[in-house]
């Protein structure tokens, strides 16, 4: 059998910011760019390593599409690992912050209170709203859909049911025509991957639960790694974490 490639670095890569680069851990050197117009870069062929040594469960191989999302200024460019943190003594404990490897903010989730449909808007790191996940009513199987500032319904994500873990099939209609369909499958071991099924299951993204300190299981505090790989809309696999992350709450 051949010998397994040696694990390769990547530089972490956000929109909207174009400070310098500084160190930060695990090997990343980041560069902070704006996201080219075309908003599209080939899948790496080289192993990931994410920020916290979590080995991911797939690798990146071809995209042979113009990009899959509906946010170009969303797409990522290169392998991108972002930490989702839910928000401590959030009066909606519905509040979520979005960072960088290197603690710059790339997007924030906001719970509105006293909303029967778990209202939470997501906005990019210019503060612009992009979308409102909301949670459909009177389903079998918990639904959960995204709605636009003008009120349109872009995306909706329906869980199945699964022996261990949990399943969501998301469908929407990408930015180049291409009718999207995602599936999201999560293990035991709240290790997730998000795959295109329409495109031969083409690995998307990656999310590991991460638990730091005692203290944040004490206080509920929900903390993810997110993987997004090129051509990828970061944003919507932003959504499709937080959906995952609401499935869990019913059950506890």
């Amino acid at each position: 059998m051949a010998a397994a490639a040696p694990a390769q670095h990547y530089p972490s890569q956000h929109a909207g910011v174009s400070e310098p680069g500084h160190a930060s851990p695990q090997g990343y050197a980041p560069q902070h760019n704006h996201i080219p117009q075309d908003g599209y870069a080939q899948n790496m062929q080289q192993p990931y390593v994410p920020a916290h040594g979590v080995a991911p469960i797939f690798q990146p191989r071809q995209n042979t599409t113009r990009g899959t999302g509906i946010f170009q200024q969303c797409m990522a460019v290169q392998p991108t690992s972002l930490m989702i943190k839910e928000r401590v003594m959030s009066l909606s404990s519905d509040n979520f912050e979005i960072y960088t490897v290197d603690g710059k903010m790339a997007f924030k989730v906001a719970g509105k209170y006293f909303s029967l449909s778990g209202r939470k808007e997501l906005y990019d790191s210019n503060n612009k709203h992009l979308f409102t996940i909301r949670k459909r009513h009177l389903t079998i199987h918990t639904t959960f859909y995204l709605e636009d500032p003008a009120g349109k319904e872009i995306l909706e994500a329906k869980s199945s049911f699964a022996m261990f873990g949990s399943k969501f099939t998301a469908r929407f209609t990408s930015l180049d025509g291409r009718a999207v369909e995602l599936k999201l499958k999560c293990n035991f071991f709240d290790t997730a991957q998000i795959t295109d099924a329409n495109n031969q299951n083409l690995p998307l993204a990656q999310i590991n639960r991460i638990h730091f300190k005692k203290r944040d299981l004490f206080l509920g505090q929900q903390v993810y790694e997110l993987i997004v790989y090129p051509g990828v809309d970061m944003s919507l696999m932003v959504a499709m974490c937080i959906c995952l992350d609401e499935k869990k709450n019913e059950g506890s």
